[in-house]
C-alpha cells in the first residue's frame, strides 16, 4: 500500500453537536491544487475541460500496489484501457461510515457503450463486493456516483475498503472515455450519531408546496458548465434553454429540513422523445432518485405540447434518509432511478441541478424552458449529534457546510423535548411517491474555488 503523493488536506472540524454530513462539507473547504489544462496523449480531444477541484494523486496499479487515501477530494486523470487505477480507505474507527464516489465529466458526449467502472471490494478481496460494480456512461458529458461502504456486513466490518476503476468498451474497444479527461474521487468517513430518536424519519414523500402565478417576465438564465463554476440558484422565476452535450449546472444549498421545488414549463415543441427528467447531484456527488412530488405534477415534463408543466423536487433532507430501503447504489444522468440506484438526501450542502439533454439521434439541439424555483423549510433544524468530530465533509466544488448556532441549538434543545418531526411520517403518509431527487444542506456554505 502506498501513501498518497499529496497527503489529505482535510483538518478535522470541531463541530460538536451539530454537524452534517453528504455530496458534503463540515467546515472549511480543503485546498485544492489549481486547476490546468490536461495534456492530450492523442487518445481523447484535447481540448478538454479544466481539471476540476481537488487534490491530485497518483493512483496503485493493482490490488497488491493501491494508494491509501484518506477523507478528500482528489482529481485524476481517466485509466487507460487496461491501466486500472486502484485505491485503499482504511477504517480508522470501527463504528465509522465509509462514503466514496467518482465523477466523471467530459468535453464531449461519450459513446453509448463506453463505460467507468467502479468497483469496490472488503480489504480487496473481490469475492466480497461492497458495491455494484458497473456503471455506463450513456450519451452525456458527466456520470457521477455514491456509495456506502455499509451496505453489508463484511463491508461494514472491513479493516479497509479497496476500489478498482477502469475505463472499457466490450461493444466497441476503440470507443472508450478519453484519457486526458478528468475525474473526481470523494471520501468521507463518517462518524456515529450517539442517539438518532430525535432526528426526523426517512421520507421520500417531501410535500409540493403550491407557488401562485410568477410575478413579472422570467429572468434570462444560464447554468454553468462544470460544478465547480456553478452559481447558487435563489428562488425567482426564470427563463433557459437546455442543449444536448452540454449541461447546465446550478448549485442549490439547503439546510436540514428544507427541500427544493421547480415547477418548469415547456416553452418549445419537439415529438421525438418521451419525457424529461431532472438530474439532481448530492454534495459528493451520486443522482438522487427521480420521484413524484406529494400533491404536485408530475416529475416527467412532457416536451411535446407547449406549456405543458412538471414538479421538480427533492426530498426533505434529513439524516435518516441514508436508511431508506435499498441502501445506495450508483446512479447514471439521464435516466429515473429506483430506491436502489440513488445518492441519499441526507447531507446539508451543495445539492445540484443538472439539465442535459441526450446526445442521441432524432432528439433537438436544444430545448426553452421555463423554471419556477422555490427553497422551502418544512420545518427548523435537525442536524445530527455525532459521537466524534468528523472530518471535513467532501464536495465536488469545494465548499464546505458548517452548523449556524442556530442550529446547534436546536440540536441541542431537541434532546430534551419530543420532536416535532415525528409528526411528519403521519402527515405525509398516504402521499404519493415523492419528489424529485435531491437536496443537501447548508447552514453555511463556504466557497472555495480554484
Amino acid at each position: 500500500m502506498r501513501p498518497a503523493t499529496r497527503p489529505v488536506r482535510a483538518a478535522v472540524l470541531a463541530l460538536g453537536a451539530a454537524l452534517l454530513a453528504g455530496p458534503l462539507t463540515v467546515g472549511p473547504a480543503l485546498a485544492s491544487e489549481e486547476p490546468s489544462e490536461a495534456p492530450s496523449d492523442g487518445s481523447g480531444d484535447s481540448s478538454v475541460l479544466e481539471r476540476p477541484y481537488g487534490d491530485e494523486i497518483e493512483p496503485g496499479t493493482s490490488y497488491s500496489d493501491t494508494t491509501e487515501v484518506g477523507p478528500g477530494t482528489y482529481t485524476l486523470n481517466v485509466p487507460a484501457t487496461g491501466e486500472d487505477h486502484y485505491f485503499e480507505i482504511p477504517r480508522t474507527d470501527p463504528d465509522d461510515v465509509i462514503w466514496f464516489g467518482t465523477t466523471l465529466q467530459t468535453q464531449e458526449p461519450l459513446s453509448l457503450y463506453s463505460s467507468f467502472t467502479v468497483e469496490s471490494s472488503a480489504e480487496g478481496d473481490t469475492t466480497v463486493p461492497c458495491n455494484n460494480s458497473y456503471t455506463g456512461t450513456g450519451q452525456y458529458t458527466f456520470l457521477t456516483t455514491l456509495f456506502s461502504a455499509n451496505r453489508t456486513g463484511e463491508c461494514r466490518n472491513a479493516e479497509s475498503i479497496v476500489l478498482r476503476i477502469a475505463n472499457d468498451n466490450e461493444v466497441e474497444p476503440d470507443e472508450v472515455v478519453p484519457t486526458d479527461s478528468w475525474y473526481q474521487l470523494v471520501v468521507w468517513t463518517e462518524p456515529p450519531v450517539d442517539d438518532t430518536s430525535t432526528l426526523p424519519d426517512p421520507n421520500e414523500n417531501s410535500p409540493w408546496v403550491p407557488m401562485g402565478e410568477p410575478d413579472g417576465e422570467p429572468q434570462p438564465l444560464e447554468g454553468a458548465r462544470t460544478f465547480a463554476e456553478a452559481e447558487e440558484l435563489p428562488d425567482g422565476y426564470y427563463s433557459t434553454t437546455i442543449r444536448r452535450g452540454t449541461p447546465q449546472v446550478f448549485a442549490v444549498p439547503l439546510t436540514f429540513g428544507q427541500h427544493a421545488q421547480v415547477l418548469v414549463e415547456n416553452d418549445g415543441v419537439h415529438d421525438g422523445f418521451d419525457f424529461i427528467d431532472p438530474l439532481w447531484v448530492s454534495p459528493m456527488g451520486g443522482l438522487l432518485r427521480t420521484v413524484e412530488p406529494s400533491g404536485g405534477p408530475q416529475a416527467g415534463l412532457d416536451p411535446s405540447e407547449r406549456g405543458s408543466q412538471a414538479g421538480w423536487a427533492t426530498p426533505i433532507v434529513t439524516y435518516a434518509n441514508r436508511r431508506r430501503a435499498g441502501g445506495v447504489g450508483a446512479s447514471e444522468s439521464g435516466t429515473a432511478f429506483g430506491s436502489v440506484q440513488a445518492a441519499p438526501a441526507a447531507f446539508a450542502g451543495t445539492y445540484y441541478l443538472v439539465l442535459e439533454l441526450e446526445a442521441a439521434d432524432g432528439l433537438p439541439e436544444e430545448l426553452p424552458l421555463l423554471l419556477d424555483v422555490r427553497t422551502v423549510t418544512d420545518y427548523e433544524g435537525s442536524p445530527p449529534d455525532y459521537a466524534a468530530e468528523p472530518a471535513v465533509q467532501q464536495s465536488l466544488d469545494g465548499s464546505g457546510y458548517e452548523a449556524t448556532q442556530s442550529e446547534r441549538r436546536e440540536a441541542q434543545e431537541a434532546e430534551a423535548e419530543p420532536a416535532p418531526w415525528l409528526l411528519v411520517g403521519g402527515l405525509f403518509a398516504g402521499a404519493a411517491l415523492l419528489a424529485a431527487v435531491g437536496g443537501v444542506a447548508v447552514g453555511r456554505v463556504v466557497r472555495s474555488r480554484s
